[in-house]
């Protein structure tokens, strides 16, 4: 019998990892992150909680080369190369202040407040978005 693929090897470490980190938010009665509005802006794993901690990073990095290794390099090159500038035209033009948490707008609002042209703003969005960014 032929040993596990690597793919297959982190796949069971991150199910491991996260069962670990999901004990640890139902024991703390805190929600488990989300990308919601009122979700935790950030984790809050004590120090003194080592294995918990040390979960998270071993999940992050079995995620991080899980999903490396998927895409194949040279397309993970590409996408990591670009996956923020959007944020950073966002935070630069103030577009996330152009509405309130839990208000929708439209193209053409965020049009009267950044004066882009709604073409590039439909592109920055989209980009934020594909990226698991939101604002």
């Amino acid at each position: 019998m032929s040993s596990p693929t690597r793919i297959s090897q982190l796949a069971l470490l991150i199910a491991q990892y996260t069962a670990n980190l999901d004990r640890f938010f139902v024991e703390s009665k805190l929600p488990t992150p989300s990308f919601e509005p009122d979700a935790l802006s950030s984790l809050p794993i004590p120090d003194d909680l080592k294995e918990v901690k040390a979960a998270q990073l071993e999940l992050i990095e079995a995620c991080a080369e899980l999903q490396a290794l998927v895409t194949g390099l040279k397309e993970c090159l590409h996408v990591d190369y670009t996956a923020y500038v959007s944020i950073r035209i966002i935070l630069c033009f103030k577009l996330d202040k152009s509405f309130a948490v839990g208000e929708s707008s439209t193209f053409k609002a965020m049009l009267r407040f950044l004066g882009l042209s709604v073409i590039n703003i439909k592109r920055i969005v989209r980009h934020v978005i594909l990226n698991y960014c939101f604002f």
